[in-house]
């Protein structure tokens, strides 16, 4: 989180080259490529390819991306247990 806060292009550009293998062995891992995808659409031209330090707000955007992915697990356990009844 360190370095990403410090240097966030640089940092993004090892995290994706070292995750690509996995997503590769997984046969495209399309979740997670998806994913990875909508990432990158948030970034406006310009804006992924500067390395400046980011500010305390990309905590928050993160903290609110783990928050509505959990509650969307939660919804589709919910939704596979009534659907089972």
């Amino acid at each position: 989180m360190s370095a990403f806060a410090a240097k966030p292009f640089r940092t993004w550009t090892l995290i994706f080259g070292m995750i690509n293998p996995s997503i590769q062995r997984l046969n495209g891992a399309e979740w997670y490529q998806q994913q990875i995808d909508e990432i990158m659409s948030k970034f406006k031209e310009g804006d992924f390819e500067s390395d400046k330090p980011l500010d305390g707000r990309y905590l928050l955007g993160y903290s609110h991306q783990r928050r509505k992915l959990y509650n969307k697990d939660k919804e589709e356990q919910k939704d596979e247990s009534v659907e089972e009844n």
